[in-house]
């Protein structure tokens, strides 16, 4: 179950964002986001404790790596989404056997995922 799991939100499609946010509430989880950059999603981390994160790739400004990084570096699960076929050009190695969904995303696909992520990290 993801009760009460404390969600990282970063995507900057507003609509996309609104929709992934919707899903995750539904499923019981905190969200907080969605932020549109990195610099405000590690601002929020550096603020309050998170247990998950689904990141959009390709964001303002870059990429979610620096966020990616830091959620990897402090052992927190994390599942891409992303609309790219194969984004190994926006992505460094070691990021790139992460989990990953393909926009659109749908519910049951993100929950199955953000579970298998949690599993993966225990």
């Amino acid at each position: 179950s993801l009760e009460g799991q404390r969600v990282l939100l970063v995507e900057d499609d507003f609509l996309v964002g609104l929709s992934l946010k919707t899903m995750l509430e539904r499923m019981g989880c905190e969200v907080a986001g969605p932020f549109a950059t990195a610099d405000e999603a590690i601002n929020r981390m550096n603020e309050h404790e998170v247990d998950i994160a689904v990141l959009d790739i390709n964001i303002v400004g870059g990429t979610s790596t620096p966020v990616a990084t830091r959620l990897a570096e402090t052992r927190r699960p994390f599942v891409f989404v992303t609309g790219y076929q194969s984004p190994r050009s926006l992505l460094p190695d070691s990021l790139l056997e992460r989990r990953r969904l393909d926009k659109p995303v749908d519910e049951e696909s993100l929950r199955r995922c953000l579970i298998a992520a949690i599993t993966d990290a225990a």
